[in-house]
């Protein structure tokens, strides 16, 4: 799809991911983080049968990286139905977008659209993609939404939300 040879470090993160490690993909800009996303969610959905969730910080991204994502199945010959929404939709492309939620092998969507839209965090999915993590982390509601859609034992994720009310906790006490 890249017409290019993966580079070390996109070779070491895909292992990774082979082995259902859950890692963060830290490295410049230009280096390859997003098309080995985009290859690997295709990879999961279509070959693991993983419903993937893709969140990026902001809708242009959400755009292109839906765009490079739907070209790349094309040209991979992957059959998968991938929903994107995002706030530059016309308003009959979000409705038809959001019909495809229940259906979608691949949601891209903000970390925004999450806490917003019911039709979007009240799915399931097996495998999320985030891109800037640090602008995801800081927004404690999108972590919870997630967390909810992910399927996960209900104690692990139990752990994880106690986990961030004491985080809250903290925050609160120190100011």
């Amino acid at each position: 799809a890249v017409k290019a040879r993966m580079w070390a470090l996109q070779r070491f993160w895909v292992r990774r991911f082979l082995e259902n490690e859950s890692f963060a993909l830290i490295a410049p800009t230009g280096s390859g983080k997003t098309t080995i996303q985009i290859i690997l969610c295709l990879y999961a959905a279509r070959f693991l049968k993983k419903r993937c969730l893709v969140l990026l910080p902001t809708s242009l991204l959400v755009s292109e990286v839906s765009e490079r994502i739907k070209r790349f199945a094309e040209e991979l010959k992957i059959n998968v139905v991938i929903a994107t929404y995002h706030s530059m939709l016309s308003n009959k492309e979000k409705k038809e977008e959001l019909g495809k939620m229940n259906i979608a092998d691949i949601i891209i969507t903000t970390h925004l659209s999450v806490m917003k839209r019911e039709e979007i965090n009240s799915q399931e999915v097996d495998a999320v993609f985030v891109d800037d993590v640090d602008s995801f982390l800081r927004r404690s509601k999108a972590i919870r939404y997630v967390l909810k859609m992910v399927k996960l034992p209900e104690e692990i994720k139990k752990i994880a939300e106690d986990l961030f009310e004491k985080k809250i906790d903290l925050k609160q006490a120190i100011q």
